[in-house]
């Protein structure tokens, strides 16, 4: 079956989506376009208009912020089944952040003129959307908190418990990307990261070989409070 066959398949599996009817996403899939980035390419850059939705098949993708001085905060990394980019969409803004596939990456884009035409042909993709902007956005309060009330060991335990949920393996994970990037994702330098890692590699609780981790004891490793 070709890509574009598999395009109302694959668009099924989208949270915003997984309502519809057939007859729906068949309308969405003749639109759609499937691209591919390589790594390093940018999807959209900041303060580009935003004229897709954009859900990620392969790969991963970073979204980022600038500071005035050139330094780079990685908001969130996209990882395939995530969608991103529908806020600046429906806000008909400039894209407030940017883009980098960090792999090798296949993403579906959607118009919005299509995604505006479902809409008033069936409300209930406005409450979806809306539902799924809502779970983002309580994702983000909760990164926020992290990022303010939680000690740099017990963060970067979070993120690797929050890896295993994801990859649905409780003893080994592998880094979405660099460990430059996750140090920027959770608000640290890369030098901490580093050294938190070692620290619990110290103590047994995980082993590190490259961007693969193994957590032999996942419980231990959510029980332990380091300085």
């Amino acid at each position: 079956m070709t890509m574009s066959k598999r395009i109302p398949e694959l668009l099924k599996n989208v949270p915003l989506f997984n309502a519809l009817e057939p007859v729906h996403l068949e309308f969405i899939a003749s639109s759609c376009e499937v691209l591919k980035f390589e790594r390093g390419a940018s999807i959209f850059c900041r303060g580009d208009p935003i004229h897709y939705f954009y859900y990620l098949l392969t790969g991963s993708v970073k979204l980022y912020a600038m500071s005035r001085d050139g330094a780079e905060k990685v908001i969130h990394i996209a990882k395939p089944g995530e969608t991103f980019g529908e806020a600046a969409l429906f806000l008909d803004a400039p894209a407030p952040v940017g883009t980098e596939a960090i792999q090798e990456s296949m993403v579906l884009a959607l118009p919005k003129t299509t995604l505006y035409k479902l809409i008033e042909q069936n409300s209930r993709i406005a409450y979806l959307m809306l539902a799924g902007m809502s779970m983002r956005m309580h994702r983000l309060i909760q990164e926020i908190k992290g990022v303010a009330l939680q000690s740099t060991s017990e963060r970067i335990i979070a993120y690797l418990l929050q890896l295993c949920s994801e990859q649905h393996d409780t003893q080994k994970i592998k880094l979405p990307a660099k460990k430059s990037t996750i140090a920027s994702l959770l608000n640290l330098t890369p030098e901490t990261l580093s050294r938190t890692l070692t620290k619990l590699e110290n103590q047994g609780l995980i082993e590190v070989n490259a961007t693969e981790i193994h957590i032999p004891d996942s419980e231990r490793l959510r029980a332990t409070k380091l300085i």
